[in-house]
């Protein structure tokens, strides 16, 4: 169940000398792409996704998927031997591993591991990527092989599945002073909209899917279901981009889809949640969301939900961002220095960044230089002398307003 760990027994200081990156089949279950049929089909991958393995009679593990938004994924994988996530990076038509994380070990990988594409997912094949991994300090070059092949029927306890895929994940590393190393990263199979249902833990030993959903879907709906080449999901061709309103004003967010085979309905999300239309919202079950007044709390990820009958796809999360003039919540205060000290006035404000600062003496704008430093910053330094005493205040600015300060009093004596 935990990703292979290589310990050579002579340095203590390297125990993890190669590790697994592939991590446990479960965890290698969810890796999918928005936009290839075949891997949308074998490798699905939603916010929220939740699926349940058992073995060893009595043993459960629980696979879990999140949206990091931008085609980036984390799964995580909770048992009684493991916590772990994996990361990864999407493209339209592939999925690459970029990192795993276990406890305080972080293995990254540069460039990218190809993991599946929609090619080998339809007909079968192998894919290899020559890398280089790094953890605690230490690099060394890999190669990792994902091999596909078609497996007909498989029963687990969630169900019969149809037109299954089996695929076998191995890691060769080659670690200076250590030799080279062959680790079995995954063998296991999968189904039709489910993605991964069978995976062996252990030489004799295999997890079975029990229970889950995908996508919102019980994945025993599944059991039986036709292979992809008859449930090819609704293709995105333009997804909904992210952007920053100021409070108040209207954010709008868009959706382009197609299918050949029926028409499509939408179901616009808000940080995962489903959405429905209210004074403020509208097109909520459109292709078009629109937020009328957009307030703090509507500050998030929206995401789309594309649906051709049974058949469904999920944008990409596209973040909104609230805007807010400069407030200012610590005044400068009076000061009174000896000629020849250095006297500070200071701000702080909140709002939207960056911003500006623009002190004033007795309402003229100030440069640094000639005992002055700071100006254009939160910070304003006075080298006294006679002539420095006054009124000092500061203009707070960002890209959508400003505000002026309270004056302050600055006293030579």
């Amino acid at each position: 169940m935990k990703p292979i760990i290589h310990v050579h027994k002579q340095s203590c200081g390297l125990k993890r000398l190669a590790i697994d990156l592939l991590g446990s089949g479960l965890a290698f279950a969810s890796l999918s792409a928005p936009g290839g049929q075949f891997l949308n089909s074998y490798w699905p991958l939603n916010d929220g996704d939740q699926k349940t393995f058992v073995y060893d009679g009595t043993q459960s593990l629980t696979m879990s998927v999140s949206d990091m938004g931008g085609g980036a994924f984390a799964i995580s994988e909770d048992s009684q031997e493991v916590n772990a996530s994996l990361n990864v990076q999407n493209d339209q038509d592939s999925s690459f591993l970029s990192s795993v994380q276990e406890g305080w070990l972080t293995v990254s990988v540069d460039p990218m591991v190809m993991l599946l594409d929609d090619s080998t997912l339809q007909n079968g094949g192998t894919a290899r990527t020559s890398t280089t991994v790094s953890q605690s300090g230490i690099t060394y070059p890999a190669t990792f092989t994902v091999k596909v092949a078609k497996a007909g029927t498989v029963t687990v306890p969630a169900g019969t599945f149809q037109d299954c895929r089996s695929i076998t994940a191995s890691e060769e590393a080659k670690v200076p002073g250590h030799g080279t190393i062959h680790a079995t990263a995954l063998t296991a199979y999968l189904a039709p909209n489910v993605g991964i249902i069978k995976t062996q833990v252990k030489i004799g030993v295999w997890a079975e899917l029990v229970s889950g959903t995908v996508g919102g879907v019980n994945v025993t709906t599944y059991a039986g279901s036709a292979p992809p080449a008859t449930s090819k999901t609704p293709k995105i061709e333009a997804q909904p981009h992210g952007q920053a309103v100021v409070a108040g004003s209207e954010a709008v967010f868009i959706v382009t889809a197609v299918d050949s085979s029926a028409s499509l309905s939408y179901q616009w999300k808000h940080n995962g949640i489903d959405m429905s239309d209210s004074a403020n919202v509208s097109g909520s079950a459109t292709s078009s969301l629109t937020i009328y007044s957009a307030e703090p709390g509507d500050a998030g990820k929206y995401t789309v939900v594309v649906s051709a009958g049974n058949r469904s796809v999920t944008s990409v999360a596209a973040k909104l961002t609230l805007e807010t003039p400069p407030t200012i919540i610590t005044q400068p205060v009076d000061d009174s220095v000896m000629e020849g000290h250095s006297a500070v006035f200071s701000v702080k404000a909140s709002g939207s960044g960056p911003m500006t600062y623009q002190w004033q003496k007795d309402g003229f704008f100030l440069s640094n230089g000639h005992g002055v430093s700071g100006a254009r910053s939160a910070r304003l330094v006075i080298h006294a002398t006679a002539a420095s005493a006054g009124q000092y205040s500061v203009t707070v600015n960002n890209s959508v307003g400003s505000a002026d300060s309270d004056t302050a009093q600055l006293t030579v004596e």
